[in-house]
């Protein structure tokens, strides 16, 4: 995890703030869009959603959630493989949604 990798008090205060920013920030813009999308046919979820799933895959990692960051590039490349309508990129959604608001430890 990247808090183990240095030891030092400015370090952890910037990843500590990094961490805040993603919870505060992508968390509540992916379940909002998903929120959003999910009432609605997957072929006109679009762009926004896409875009938010790929601000989670690319900062959750980056602030010692691996597993959160590696489940949205799975949903990401079922969504270019198969397309959104794959009931498996509908199916991973939820349960990522479902994760996250689970795991948000403002909630």
């Amino acid at each position: 995890m990247l808090d183990d990798a240095v030891d030092d008090a400015a370090w952890q205060a910037m990843l500590a703030d990094f961490r805040a920013h993603f919870w505060a920030s992508r968390v509540p813009l992916f379940l909002q869009t998903w929120e959003t999308s999910r009432t609605r046919e997957a072929a006109v979820w679009g762009e926004e959603l896409k875009r938010s799933l790929h601000g989670l895959a690319g900062v959750a990692g980056m602030v010692g959630y691996d597993d959160i960051g590696r489940r949205a590039r799975d949903i990401e490349r079922l969504w270019e493989q198969f397309g959104e309508s794959d009931l498996r990129v509908r199916n991973q959604l939820v349960d990522l949604a479902s994760d996250l608001q689970r795991l948000d430890p403002g909630a």
